[in-house]
């Protein structure tokens, strides 16, 4: 019984981790024979351990790098996204995405102001709720032609948030997705009022011009 003891000890001994522990085989017999595998049994678990720890170890460096990784990626992202988001929002045009259900997914501070928006969230609205049934429908053909794939641009009279009406030149690009199709559209107002007035005044004033050369001509006559 005194051997049949020490292996059960030294199974104890093995479930807490003590892979170490072994039985002092001192006979040929069944015990012997019990000792020696329990032996081989011990070294082998322990073999296994020893592997299962350095495994664990490379798989703790992997995730420690990966992690690494990710953070970099991540920090960078939000760099180019910082960046982007600034210089969107100093650009001289206003701009905007939408996407293929005529939703609002980004838009810029001079986007509101060309369009006489408050300054307020419309992400996730529809174009319909926001700007209203009539200028989408007057801007139907453009939309209909950014989501086939084709850019457009309209100039459009908008009240500005000045109270006054402005004279923009909309042009829509579409956006293709990875898998080619069509995701939607970028929207960018340029306000050309002051091209149409110095336009007007061109015109205007080559008037003035025709009106005077037949002056003199009718004079010379």
């Amino acid at each position: 019984a005194l051997p049949l003891g020490k292996l059960k000890r030294g199974a104890h001994a093995i479930a807490q981790g003590r892979y170490d522990t072994r039985f002092q085989v001192t006979s040929h017999d069944e015990i012997g024979a019990l000792g020696t595998a329990f032996n081989q049994m011990a070294a082998d678990l322990g073999a296994a351990n020893a592997r299962a720890i350095e495994h664990r170890h490379e798989l703790e460096n992997r995730v420690a790098q990966r992690t690494s990784e990710w953070r970099q990626a991540a920090d960078a992202q939000r760099e180019s996204a910082a960046e982007l988001r600034l210089i969107t929002e100093n650009m001289p045009v206003g701009l905007c995405y939408i996407d293929r259900s005529l939703r609002y997914r980004f838009h810029n501070r001079q986007y509101l102001c060309l369009v006489g928006l408050p300054d307020t969230d419309i992400d996730g609205h529809s174009i319909v709720d926001v700007l209203g049934a009539a200028i989408v429908d007057a801007m139907e053909g453009a939309i209909g032609q950014a989501l086939a794939g084709t850019q457009s641009a309209q100039e459009r009279r908008h009240v500005g948030r000045d109270g006054k009406p402005h004279d923009l030149l909309v042009a829509l690009v579409p956006r293709i997705g990875d898998d080619g199709a069509v995701a939607g559209f970028y929207a960018m107002a340029q306000d050309i009022s002051e091209r149409k007035r110095s336009e007007q005044a061109l015109l205007r004033h080559n008037d003035e011009l025709t009106t005077v050369n037949r002056q003199l001509q009718d004079a010379q006559n």
